[in-house]
């Protein structure tokens, strides 16, 4: 299962449903399908209240929060077994099932580079579970990765 909150408080959930519901904030009775997907691994709304999707056919898919569809990023951009998604200010961070590492791309779906390795030091992953990006005061992106047993922390420009 995934969950993520729009700008206006309602909230997407998306899991096994193969579906994307939207629940307003008046009880939680009103729901709507926004759009239809495989299973949904990971999810994420941007300030443009854009939806993200990482889901089990190997896509990262956009779309708007009334149901509308953006791009979609797959093996063509070196998407394989997406397993979470995180976008702060125009870029998107993805985790994969199988890799180590988290890949970086733009929001057009222009792959801007990769970090992470198989191992257990720093900047390195056994099983990376999910991802989360923030933009600080000063303008840097941080980016939290969780592994199996912690959780690392990396500004992308300077790692």
């Amino acid at each position: 299962w995934a969950i993520g909150c729009l700008v206006s408080d309602d909230i997407i959930i998306g899991g096994t449903s193969k579906r994307l519901e939207r629940y307003t904030q008046s009880g939680g009775a009103s729901q709507r399908s926004v759009g239809t997907q495989d299973n949904i691994r990971g999810l994420f709304v941007d300030d443009s209240n854009r939806i993200w999707v990482a889901n089990s056919n190997g896509h990262i898919q956009e779309f708007t929060s009334t149901g509308g569809t953006g791009i979609t990023l797959n093996e063509e951009n070196d998407i394989l077994n997406p397993r979470d998604i995180s976008v702060t200010d125009g870029t998107m961070f993805v985790t994969g099932w199988s890799a180590s590492k988290v890949t970086i791309y733009d929001t057009f779906g222009n792959k801007l580079g990769v970090f992470g390795a198989v191992g257990t030091n720093d900047g390195q992953f056994s099983t990376i579970y999910g991802v989360a990006s923030l933009e600080r005061e000063n303008g840097d992106i941080v980016v939290f990765v969780s592994d199996a047993d912690e959780i690392q922390e990396f500004i992308p420009s300077s790692n």
